[in-house]
């Protein structure tokens, strides 16, 4: 936030504490965060991983739910996974690698990250059901004056028309082989305009 651009998008997804320093636009596209695992592992569902090493995103919100901080607006998060060892990397990449050369349990990610490992020929495969859903949005300084003004407005119009024409839900297809931004148009966007202390 050093006064370089208006607006970002880059995956920022929207949580409570965010709204703190942000303003956010309605989400672009929603995509659940699962755990993905060896294919050879006997892990079925997110609780068989209570105990194991998983890895994350540093500072992600992967971290956060295994933190048990994770707090989004509009969602309940169901913390479904016990004392988890938790190994934090960079970029999700190295460790979905891990995770296929047996080196971890698992890896918590979007489903945009871990389903490209699998293309890619990766021993890997998902554990159902997804741990959450994120949802991504344009993100505003509090403190740029530009929020809840014209420019705000208009792009929030943008993303609405963008959603209903189906221009979001042709390029998550497109890049990602499915839609993620059907979901995002279903989101509670008074969940926006809360207060934040």
């Amino acid at each position: 936030w050093g006064d370089r651009f208006d607006i970002a998008f880059s995956s920022i997804g929207i949580t409570r504490s965010r709204m703190k320093e942000l303003y956010f636009t309605r989400p672009y596209y929603a995509t659940p965060e699962s755990f993905f695992v060896r294919t050879d592992s006997p892990a079925q569902a997110p609780e068989d991983l209570s105990g194991a090493r998983i890895g994350v995103c540093s500072g992600c919100f992967a971290d956060l739910y295994l933190q048990r901080k994770l707090d989004l607006p509009g969602a309940a998060v169901d913390y479904r996974v016990r004392d988890p060892v938790i190994v934090g990397y960079g970029v999700e990449r190295d460790g979905l690698d891990d995770v296929a050369s047996g080196a971890l349990d698992a890896f918590l990610c979007q489903d945009t990250a871990g389903q490209q490992a699998i293309a890619e020929g990766r021993p890997l495969r998902q554990v159902s059901p997804a741990a959450y859903v994120a949802y991504p949005g344009g993100a505003l300084d509090r403190s740029s004056g530009l929020a809840l003004g014209p420019f705000f407005e208009r792009v929030n119009a943008i993303l609405a028309e963008r959603q209903q024409d189906g221009t979001l839900a042709g390029l998550s297809k497109k890049y990602f082989g499915r839609d993620y931004a059907a979901a995002a148009a279903d989101f509670d966007l008074t969940t926006l305009d809360q207060v934040v202390d």
